[in-house]
């Protein structure tokens, strides 16, 4: 366990434990980075989409269950050099039958895999909350506590929301408040007792406020707004940065356009803060210009007496490979972008040619906002990823 979840989860059901995958055999690069005890590092990731051609290629027939092992198995490195990392959950565990667009529910299995991969935390709070109503949030919930993961941004009721909104992470002596919000549910209306958390200024100034009573050393929301597509935050985006900024936060995550929109640090005389307007799509069969893969942003931070400091904040490339064996059958996989450019023999030529075209876009996109942050590069002679 890499932090202390405040406080301990209570559970209202009983659980249900999903099947565990079969241990992945294939090779991962070496965990690279020396954690400091001094400093923390956390990392956070984009969209988790479930598309039926994603769940049909999960099948495994060797256990008969789902298993995501080789989804992951690549960008697992990346989330256990972490020491917390977040992702954002867009598909409910309503059981099945499963589905596709545009009502989402996906295998159990799919946040094993996660939870294997090294992932502590999903938010769970998007467009796409409500698809299976009530069944789909309370079951997703059951899901996660019995895997005793964590969780924010949907709720059995206010009780459990008293609980977990704000979600606190404690690590190496820093408190951590994390919050997440959606612009809304697709029209579909949040059934109760269940909650989903919405972006309100209101509640927003609220949950800043409750955290910081409490102790938080750092309040980080994570929204899911913007316009899909679009690779430029749009103007309700930008207000609702400034809202938060202007309340004190420094950090500041967002998803849902499925497309990666910048990342850039806003200097004041007073201070800093730390704005990730979009991380894409993390995995997905979505393959159109731009969303073929995402970016996961990690943020290093070190406590100084009362106060923390953002001492180093970089980006990590990555995309969806979906290789095809002599049978037809698929397998979707997370590639580093800068560590699989230097091992070409993994990918077809077709694949790595389209991999190069996502990096190359996404890296002019990047510059075009003032003081964007930097890439995390991976040095195939050390092995090691340079932050």
């Amino acid at each position: 366990m890499k932090f202390l979840i405040i406080p301990l989860i209570l559970l209202y059901f009983s659980l249900w434990v999903s099947t565990d995958p079969s241990e992945n055999a294939e090779s991962t690069p070496q965990d690279s980075l020396q954690k400091d005890s001094t400093e923390v590092l956390l990392l956070f990731s984009g969209d988790v989409m479930q598309h039926m051609p994603q769940i049909n290629a999960a099948w495994d027939t060797s256990c008969q269950c789902y298993n995501y092992d080789s989804t992951f198995a690549y960008i697992s490195p990346l989330f256990n050099m972490a020491d917390i990392a977040i992702i954002n959950l867009e598909t409910t565990l309503a059981g099945k039958p499963y589905s596709g667009y545009p009502q989402f529910t996906a295998p159990d299995e799919l946040v094993t895999g996660l939870q294997k991969a090294g992932i502590d935390i999903l938010a769970t709070s998007n467009n796409h909350s409500c698809d299976k109503g009530r069944k789909g949030i309370e079951r997703t919930l059951k899901i996660i506590d019995s895997l005793g993961l964590q969780r924010t941004g949907t709720f059995y009721d206010s009780l459990d929301q008293k609980l977990f909104n704000p979600l606190y992470i404690e690590v190496k002596g820093l408190k951590i408040a994390l919050l997440n919000y959606t612009y809304g549910t697709n029209g579909i209306l949040t059934p109760k007792p269940t909650i989903v958390n919405r972006i309100d200024t209101s509640a927003i100034r609220r949950d800043y406020h409750t955290a910081i009573i409490s102790g938080a050393d750092i309040v980080i929301p994570f929204f899911h707004w913007g316009i899909e597509y679009q690779t430029a935050p749009n103007e309700e985006q930008k207000m609702i940065a400034e809202f938060c900024m202007r309340l004190g936060m420094k950090l500041i995550i967002g998803s849902h356009p499925h497309v990666i929109q910048p990342a850039q640090t806003y200097i004041s005389d007073k201070d800093t803060a730390i704005v990730v307007w979009s991380l894409g799509n993390f995995v997905s069969n979505q393959r159109q210009i731009n969303t073929d893969g995402g970016m996961s942003v990690m943020v290093k931070l070190i406590k100084e007496e009362r106060h923390y400091k953002v001492i180093n904040t970089g980006y990590i490339l990555h995309w969806v490979y979906i290789q095809t064996d002599s049978s037809g059958k698929k397998t979707y996989k997370v590639l580093p972008i800068s560590e699989y450019q230097k091992k070409t023999s993994a990918l077809t030529p077709d694949a790595l040619e389209k991999m190069n075209l996502f990096d190359e876009r996404t890296k002019t996109l990047i510059t075009t906002v003032e003081n964007p942050i930097k890439e995390i590069t991976f040095d195939s002679l050390s092995n090691k990823w340079v932050f």
